[in-house]
């Protein structure tokens, strides 16, 4: 079951600048290339200028794949490599195609289509069939760059300025929503016509690519929106993979809002520190009479790992050292705008007291818990299960992974160790925490603040 709250999504409509740009660069004696650029002004997107190293391929109808012209972006003006050995003599049409994030890209022929390596579920630029002619060795014409029809921009901030949110993982996030489409260029064939990648579906998951420099880098995200210019409610969803093919330690946030997107428009997120992003609600095990929601905060099974956070922080981070702990000298248990429970998940949720994880710790004597559990693993993932309260034994068990901990900017003993906060402040600098490990051992302790540890939270 997913909660979800209905909020206003902040956009930012960002306008593409006309830009024109004539090149006039040799290649050889016979063909200098003469090509005005223009950028549709009407368009909106979250990358709205051309920037240096940016490149335009160009494919003509007269010349067979796999030759073609790059047009390189530098300094303010344009240059322009030919690959290949080839001549324009005749006039003719050309198609231009500019990836954002695949200015390194190297062009392949598929029989007589124009191909790239790889794939980019993004959006692009394009003029397709633009007509240019020849006179003296001289290829002149102009390529009016326009973005793909329904096109939709997101971008997630990944930094508040303060704290950085998210690890710069290439391919670690995705995002999808009912409405969106995901939309990728595939080909250009030999007549200048452009082809997209098929067999996606709307509500497919969409993969981020970061973009921009310090406190203005985004993980941007762009999709084909399927009814255009009305009011839905929209619920979108979005993960962060740790950049792992594995999915135990994917996250998952949501964020639902009622309000109009048109194509062509591009929406910033909230920060992911805003309680405007949910995570999953699961349902509870009673275990002591405590209802233990049976997956972490951010995980959506049982199994799964869920986010770290910093004690009293309710937003990730890429590094938990002391210098990154923004929550300050907190002297006091957490009350619930420090808990990331109640914030994450709704006020029906809390992290547990020291209480409530003592008893799950709890010995009867030196040898013997009060409730036994065993080391176990489940689809792949190690960790610790505790049987329900008699009477309960319908809601399943409590599983708690070993997820290790987040201490500097890498992970420590995942598999072998569980490490979960409650809300207990210990002093200054350390607060309470669950430890148990492969070797039976369950114990209650504390450990620094600044420590990205899980968290399994607790029902009302």
């Amino acid at each position: 079951m997913i909660m979800k709250k209905t909020i206003i999504i902040l956009s930012a409509i960002l306008a593409f600048v006309a830009c024109n740009q004539e090149i006039i660069q040799p290649e050889d004696t016979s063909t200098v290339f003469n090509i005005t650029i223009t950028r549709e002004g009407d368009t909106k997107a979250v990358k709205s200028a051309w920037e240096d190293g940016d490149v335009v391929y160009l494919f003509f109808s007269t010349v067979a794949a796999p030759n073609y012209v790059k047009l390189s972006y530098s300094g303010g003006s344009w240059t322009s490599t030919k690959v290949g050995t080839f001549g324009i003599t005749v006039d003719g049409t050309m198609t231009a195609i500019y990836l954002p994030y695949g200015n390194s890209e190297t062009v392949s022929a598929d029989g007589t289509n124009f191909k790239f390596g790889n794939t980019y579920t993004s959006y692009y630029l394009k003029a397709e069939k633009a007509a240019y002619t020849v006179s003296g060795g001289v290829v002149s014409g102009t390529l009016n760059m326009v973005t793909p029809d329904g096109l939709v921009q997101f971008a997630m901030p990944l930094t508040n300025g303060t704290t950085q949110f998210f690890r710069e993982t290439a391919g670690a996030y995705t995002l999808s929503e009912a409405h969106l489409t995901p939309f990728a260029f595939a080909s250009v064939a030999a007549d200048g016509t452009i082809s997209n990648e098929t067999g996606y579906s709307a509500g497919d998951p969409i993969t981020g690519y970061l973009y921009g420099e310090g406190n203005a880098r985004t993980i941007n995200f762009s999709g084909i929106l399927g009814t255009p210019g009305t009011a839905t409610d929209y619920a979108f969803s979005f993960v962060n993979n740790m950049g792992t093919v594995a999915t135990y330690d994917d996250v998952t946030y949501t964020l639902s809002g009622n309000r109009t997107i048109a194509a062509k428009s591009a929406i910033k997120f909230p920060l992911i520190s805003s309680s405007a992003w949910k995570v999953p609600e699961p349902e509870y095990v009673t275990v002591g009479g405590i209802k233990w929601a049976k997956w972490n905060v951010g995980a959506s099974t049982q199994e799964g790992y869920g986010d770290y956070y910093a004690w009293g922080a309710i937003y990730p981070q890429y590094r938990y050292k002391e210098d990154d702990y923004k929550e300050g000298s907190i002297g006091s248990n957490l009350t619930t705008d420090k808990d990331v429970a109640y914030q994450k998940m709704g006020t029906n949720w809390r992290m547990p007291t020291k209480a409530q994880l003592e008893e799950l710790a709890k010995k009867t004597d030196p040898w013997t818990y009060a409730h036994p559990s065993t080391w176990t693993t489940i689809n792949g993932v190690n960790g610790r299960l505790f049987s329900p309260d008699a009477g309960h034994e319908s809601e399943g068990n409590l599983f708690l992974p070993a997820a290790g901990s987040y201490q500097g900017a890498g992970f420590w003993y995942l598999g072998t160790f569980g490490y979960y906060w409650s809300s207990a402040y210990k002093e200054s600098d350390t607060a309470n925490y669950l430890i148990f490990d492969d070797d039976n051992h369950i114990d209650f302790d504390y450990i620094y603040r600044e420590y990205g540890l899980t968290v399994r939270p607790v029902h009302n």
